[in-house]
């Protein structure tokens, strides 16, 4: 299935189909920006395509969300933010599956999932950190914080 994508204002054009016509269009508005798709993205496809509009608009995620095998992290949404010497971090597991991931984020002192109290474990290697396996049970969210040296 795919769209025909009309817009009446100055945009920029990131993809066509193979026809030509526009695939994803992007536009300024505000103190952002819009981008439309004039298609359906496949669940596995879209941590990639929401990564590559976030690198687009310069936004660098406080942690980078991985599997603990290649491929589980799909189906987890991951979202950061930094305060201080303050990571809060937010896991939503949107399959019906188990996932097991890893964060890389900068030097802990401590990490714990705030949901259930857990203690996260962590390793340093150089300037950055790995956290977990964090196993994130079927449709549930967890809540991390991440207290930086």
């Amino acid at each position: 299935m795919r769209q025909k994508i009309r817009v009446n204002v100055r945009h920029d054009t990131l993809a066509t189909f193979a026809n030509g016509d526009e695939a994803i269009v992007s536009f300024a508005r505000g103190k952002g920006r819009i981008t439309y798709l004039a298609m359906p993205i496949e669940p596995r496809h879209f941590r990639e395509i929401l990564l590559g509009v976030l690198r687009l608009a310069g936004v660098r995620p406080a942690v980078t969300l991985l599997g603990r095998d290649p491929g589980e992290e799909w189906g987890v949404e991951c979202r950061s933010v930094r305060k201080g010497k303050t990571v809060w971090v937010s896991l939503w597991n949107t399959t019906a599956d188990l996932r097991r991931v890893v964060l890389v984020s900068p030097l802990v002192a401590k990490a714990r999932i705030l949901t259930s109290g857990a203690a996260v474990s962590a390793s340093s290697t150089g300037r950055t950190c790995t956290l977990g396996p964090i196993p994130v049970p079927p449709f549930e969210t967890l809540l991390l914080r991440l207290d930086l040296p």
